[in-house]
């Protein structure tokens, strides 16, 4: 009997020994190929906490910006002001500033015409009489409401530094009319100005430019003079400048006095051309 317990005691031993001994050593602390395993490694002691505090994660805040988008208001018209368009201290003068309706909708485009006045140096001179005729740029401005940007822009003004010459005023009602008589109608806008006499004349020189109002842009007017194979900005220059509709047609032609001639310029439906 006392043998049998023994034997049972040493089976149970082996048995625990394999349950508790590590993974690829055998139940007597050596590797699965006969030779000796390392000394395993005691538990490490427990680490009391301390008492000490820790600080918080820092936290990275973004900032989103959101674009302000300004308020439309009721009416346009009542927040435009022709003055933000030109500057006195630099004695620009505000010519003219008619409100037009260009594009077929609300509100009205704003056309301006400013004078710019010269920028003189050491060798400048001119004569004191034509001083401000022929010093002078003058500045065509279309202006129009921006509903996406809230605000009145600038659609197009003459190239820099202007045409040489100064605005003068046209009677009302003469901007902006169909004088092509196109459908659907064109607006044609015209700047007109004066610059110093020719030689031998008291009358200062009357130029006339045409530009037109075509969807959101504004677009001199064409012209080809006799023998000439490519065409040219529409400006006219002589003592005397009319635009007349002789013909009855519809469409005005350009009538060019210069005190020895009157030549006439027609439209082709392209452009202006002399009229035979």
């Amino acid at each position: 009997m006392l043998h049998l317990l023994n034997r049972v005691r040493r089976v149970t031993l082996i048995a625990l020994g394999l349950i508790l001994a590590p993974a690829g050593l055998s139940a007597c602390g050596q590797a699965a190929g006969g030779q000796a395993g390392p000394t395993a490694t005691p538990p490490a002691t427990a680490v009391r906490p301390s008492s000490a505090t820790v600080a918080p994660p820092t936290v990275v805040l973004t900032q989103t910006l959101v674009a302000v988008t300004p308020t439309p208001p009721a009416n346009p018209l009542d927040v435009f002001n022709p003055l933000n368009y030109s500057n006195p201290s630099a004695g620009t003068v505000i010519v003219t500033s008619d409100l037009l309706d260009l594009a077929g909708k609300a509100p009205p485009d704003a056309l301006i015409t400013v004078n710019v006045p010269p920028v003189f140096t050491a060798t400048d001179y001119l004569p004191p009489a034509n001083l401000s005729l022929t010093a002078t740029h003058a500045v065509l401005l279309v202006v129009g409401w921006d509903a996406a940007a809230v605000q009145w822009r600038v659609r197009y003004h003459t190239p820099d530094p202007g045409v040489p010459g100064r605005a003068v005023p046209l009677p009302t009602g003469v901007q902006g009319r169909n004088l092509l008589g196109t459908t659907p109608p064109t607006p044609i806008l015209q700047l007109r100005t004066e610059s110093a006499p020719p030689l031998g004349s008291s009358v200062p020189a009357v130029t006339l430019h045409l530009y037109r109002r075509q969807g959101d842009s504004v677009q001199p007017l064409a012209m080809r003079a006799a023998g000439a194979t490519t065409d040219s900005e529409a400006v006219f220059t002589g003592s005397n400048v009319q635009l007349l509709d002789l013909d009855n047609d519809g469409r005005a032609e350009v009538v060019v006095d210069d005190g020895a001639q009157t030549r006439i310029w027609k439209w082709d439906g392209s452009r202006f051309v002399p009229r035979q």
